[in-house]
């Protein structure tokens, strides 16, 4: 996908993309036959930056493209980084700035993983180098902190923070409003918002309610799922007019619903 995009060049917006496109111009390999639609300055310049895009993709460097993309676009790195993208989530024992993290789910490679206050959480950090793309929501104001602080973490893998993505194309508010524009229905167990999440911490917590575990944990894997359903349909909006092939989307392995996560025992 980032070699049939252009806008992650310098000096070529969306619009002069779709113009290229247009113009026959699909992929970097044309680059050298748009003289009819680039000016001989403007197509010099593209391909000396061209090296640079080409070291990226192959170094795996995804940086480079999130610094050159515009908003609303930067998912077309997900399908070259599919391997090391996390999708994440965390919950916490409030909504301060000074809470603590209680949750994180996770979704990688197909597999989705929990992350339990005095049970496992620890066990993140083993994990947390194979993510090369990490993908969140509402992530950079909220989650990384949350995991910085705890964590002592100081450097963020490269990010996409589907909240601003989703803003590019209309779809404002928080998670479970775009949710309900996009069509997902929550089960019982999953729906609620972050304040009735911290409470049901502090019931297990407090309570020794492992009930109120298992319906948080339901929360936070729909909340995790959500991001990809998200993310894919933010990517189609991101591609659409490209006249050439199918470009490929990342699919969603399974969509497994919640309770496949939620059991105690399965937490790992």
């Amino acid at each position: 996908m980032l070699t049939r995009s252009f806008c992650c060049f310098r000096g070529i917006s969306v619009a002069a993309e779709r113009r290229l496109w247009r113009g026959g111009c699909l992929c970097w390999a044309h680059l050298p036959q748009t003289g009819r639609l680039l000016s001989p300055r403007k197509a010099a310049d593209l391909a000396a930056q061209l090296p640079v895009l080409k070291n990226a993709i192959e170094g795996g460097v995804a940086d480079v493209f999130l610094s050159r993309l515009p908003i609303g676009h930067r998912l077309r790195v997900w399908p070259h980084f599919v391997a090391g993208t996390t999708f994440l989530d965390v919950e916490t024992t409030g909504l301060g700035p000074r809470d603590e993290l209680t949750v994180v789910g996770l979704w990688r490679d197909g597999v989705m993983e929990t992350f339990v206050r005095g049970r496992n959480l620890d066990e993140l950090l083993r994990t947390w180098r194979q993510t090369t793309l990490l993908v969140t929501f509402n992530g950079t104001r909220f989650d990384w902190p949350v995991l910085a602080r705890k964590f002592g973490l100081s450097v963020m893998p490269p990010h996409i923070d589907l909240m601003d993505e989703a803003r590019a194309f209309g779809y404002a508010g928080g998670l479970k409003a775009i949710e309900r524009k996009l069509g997902i229905e929550r089960v019982p167990d999953e729906d609620f918002d972050g304040e009735q999440a911290a409470q049901l911490w502090r019931d297990y917590s407090e309570l020794d309610d492992d009930a109120s575990l298992t319906r948080l944990l339901s929360y936070n894997a729909r909340d995790v799922l959500s991001l990809i359903v998200l993310a894919r349909r933010i990517l189609r909006h991101s591609i659409e007019g490209y006249p050439g092939p199918t470009m490929s989307i990342p699919a969603l392995s399974s969509t497994p619903t919640s309770n496949r996560y939620s059991s105690i025992s399965s937490v790992h």
